[in-house]
């Protein structure tokens, strides 16, 4: 099994809002990682979340399935899901 490069760093910029910067590759190997950042923030008062994506190599489908598992939990708390990147 290929060991693949990816990182989650996760910056508050509030009380509700948090931006998680994707770094590297999200691939079948590292779509774990990305789904358990984002249950811990399902978990807690997190409302809005900004997903940078600039420094992101490549995403596969099962990648962006947790992204798009995103938008009803945020739209259920009135937040918004913001992507940003180059």
């Amino acid at each position: 099994m290929p060991v693949t490069d990816f990182t989650v760093k996760k910056e508050l910029y509030g009380p509700n809002l948090v931006c998680l910067r994707l770094i590297g590759t999200v691939d079948a190997h590292t779509t774990k990682r990305l789904d358990r950042a984002v249950d811990e923030l399902m978990k807690g008062k997190t409302w809005s979340i900004i997903l940078d994506l600039s420094a992101l190599n490549f995403i596969s489908s099962s990648g962006l399935g947790v992204i798009v598992s995103l938008v009803p939990h945020v739209e259920s708390r009135k937040g918004k899901l913001i992507l940003a990147g180059t």
